[in-house]
């Protein structure tokens, strides 16, 4: 065999065990753990191996199941999603993924109730809707009075409303939105309390960047407007206490990637530099005596201030109060922080609060409302009685 010849047999051997590499690759990393997505940032929960049993059915369903799991958790799927992502979003200016939109100057948005394009994907509400969200919310608010327990209803405006400039230029903006939409009619038809933050938001913004570039939510400074927004809605129900301005806050610096960075397979690479407010006392605890910070997901967090002779506050929350958590904890005796939108009369009876605030982010208003409000039936209240 002449030099030439071993020289292409080696190349092609080469060729052969590199492309048996790659093949395998997937596999092994699946096996091993190498390169696999979390459902931190996949921002989903992964598909989990499908179960493995001698009934017909889950036997015949295991090959589709299987395939899901191959593809959620396959090995260096971070790695090729990554260079994909890399691709698109640095070299072509296109995003890589469907739910974020790539605004100007370094801005991303949440892609769901516009596409990519720019496109409005959710109709306006018809007077119908727009009546079941008022029964709705009537349902709340009649069934806390009739407990002597004040409700407020105010929702975190998304960040396509407070910084539409950022968006880009193909998108409409003289559209009327749900929000718009929702307080308006509320304001004509109910005597229902609802605080609409984007009056305050609108004002800040020129002092402070209220929002993460790279997240969904506002930052802490947006925050800090909205609870001093809703403070100052409380009125006596605070009397003779003091409500925490900027000036009362330590600040602290650090580098941070945002929800919408995790969607487009850029963690780590597309990063901002965000303040952190955090007061220089903490005179509360977690129910147990020990210290908290923030409320976590999908639980309840309840802080209390011992012996202060302060009210009582249960907030239902989403993913925005996680901002407002620390703030708010203070000034009252007794605070829950309810991580969930449904209603649980059991829970509210049980922490008997002066004050239900209800906090929901814009983004909730693209859902139909529920015909009525969630728990409040004959048969739970002929339970309690």
């Amino acid at each position: 065999m002449s030099n030439g010849q071993k020289i292409r047999a080696t190349a092609e051997t080469s060729l052969i065990v590199l492309f048996m590499v790659v093949l395998w690759l997937p596999i092994l990393g699946m096996c091993f753990h190498w390169g696999v997505m979390t459902s931190a940032q996949e921002n989903r929960r992964l598909a989990v191996f499908p179960s493995l049993s001698t009934d017909p059915r889950v036997l015949a369903a295991f090959p589709a199941n299987f395939k899901i799991y191959f593809q959620d958790n396959f090995g260096f799927r971070d790695t090729l999603i990554r260079w994909q992502a890399l691709a698109r979003v640095k070299l072509l200016g296109v995003s890589s993924s469907p739910q974020v939109i790539l605004g100007k100057e370094g801005w991303l948005f949440h892609a769901v109730e516009y596409s990519n394009k720019g496109e409005p994907l959710i109709p306006p509400f018809n007077e119908e809707q727009l009546a079941r969200w008022q029964r709705f919310l009537e349902g709340w608010r009649d069934w806390l009075a009739q407990r002597g327990i004040r409700y407020l209803f105010t929702v975190a405006p998304g960040k396509h409303t407070i910084y539409p400039e950022y968006l880009p230029d193909t998108f409409r903006r003289d559209r009327t939105s749900r929000l718009d939409q929702l307080i308006a009619y509320l304001k004509e038809h109910s005597t229902l309390e609802i605080l609409d933050l984007r009056p305050a938001l609108f004002k800040a913004k020129a002092s402070h960047l209220l929002y993460h570039k790279t997240d969904t939510h506002w930052n802490y400074y947006g925050g800090l407007v909205a609870y001093q927004a809703i403070f100052r809605e409380l009125g006596g129900l605070l009397t003779g206490q003091q409500m925490i301005s900027e000036s009362d806050c330590l600040v602290a610096t650090q580098k941070y990637t945002g929800d919408l960075v995790r969607m487009l397979g850029l963690t780590g690479v597309i990063t901002e530099e965000i303040q952190i407010l955090s007061l220089p006392k903490q005179e509360y605890t977690g129910a147990d005596g020990q210290p908290i910070s923030s409320p976590k997901v999908d639980e309840i967090t309840i802080s209390k201030r011992e012996g202060a002779r302060l009210p009582r506050m249960v907030m239902m929350m989403d993913s925005f109060s996680q901002y407002l958590f620390r703030f708010f904890a203070p000034h009252f005796s007794r605070a829950s922080f309810v991580w969930r939108r449904e209603f649980d009369p059991e829970f509210i009876n049980g922490e008997h609060p002066d004050i239900l605030i209800q906090e929901m982010a814009e983004v909730h208003l693209m859902n139909d409302p529920p015909a009525e409000a969630p728990g409040i039936s004959r048969g739970s209240e002929a339970r309690k009685e």
